[in-house]
């Protein structure tokens, strides 16, 4: 008796499941996805492509001269890809612009330029304590997009440059001997 009830019980069990897969056919739009000849069936393909932005290709600067009387200046090519018309930039230093010691002693100020690689006349911006630059934290909006040079990708590792960033230091009058830094942030994002 016991084996004819689990009998029972298991020929229930398969009933209602397949009661529930056939239930399912009932929820088919009765237009279509029909079992016949021919049948169809439709359905939406939807493609969403986010705006974004990569900044690559960054070295650290050193700046070395014993000529306390003319800026020092170094270049670095730097890679900005968006896949938008525009981007925006953001540039935060540490220090202000300024080379500080350990000890936060002034050693020299500075400004980072930003330019197209190999257009001298599409200067991006300039940032800096110098009268009429970008201050620290300013966002230069709707800059246009620049096309990644040669075999650079915005997802590959390598950057031969599609902007050059210069930066010129000014000693401070008197600065003692030693080894000034400060650390930049730069904040790319698509317009």
């Amino acid at each position: 008796m016991k084996n004819m009830t689990y009998k029972a019980l298991a020929l229930a069990i398969a009933v209602g499941a397949s009661g529930g897969v056939f239930a399912d056919a009932g929820d088919l739009n009765p237009d279509h996805e029909q079992l016949g000849a021919t049948s169809y069936g439709d359905f939406k393909i939807t493609y969403s492509n986010s705006a974004k932005a990569r900044v690559f290709g960054l070295d650290d600067i050193t700046l070395t001269s014993s000529d306390s009387t003319s800026p020092i200046t170094a270049k670095d090519d730097i890679c900005i890809f968006t896949n938008q018309t525009n981007f925006s930039l953001v540039v935060d230093s540490t220090n202000n612009f300024s080379l500080q010691d350990s000890a936060s002693s002034e050693g020299a100020t500075y400004t980072l330029n930003f330019q197209e690689k190999g257009a001298a006349s599409n200067d991006l911006g300039t940032w800096g304590l110098e009268s009429g630059n970008n201050s620290d934290g300013y966002k230069a909006t709707a800059i246009p997009a620049i096309a990644l040079k040669g075999g650079d990708s915005e997802l590959g590792n390598t950057c031969s440059g599609n902007i050059t960033m210069t930066v010129s230091a000014k000693q401070k009058a008197g600065a003692s001997n030693g080894t000034y830094t400060d650390s930049v942030l730069l904040t790319v994002a698509p317009e």
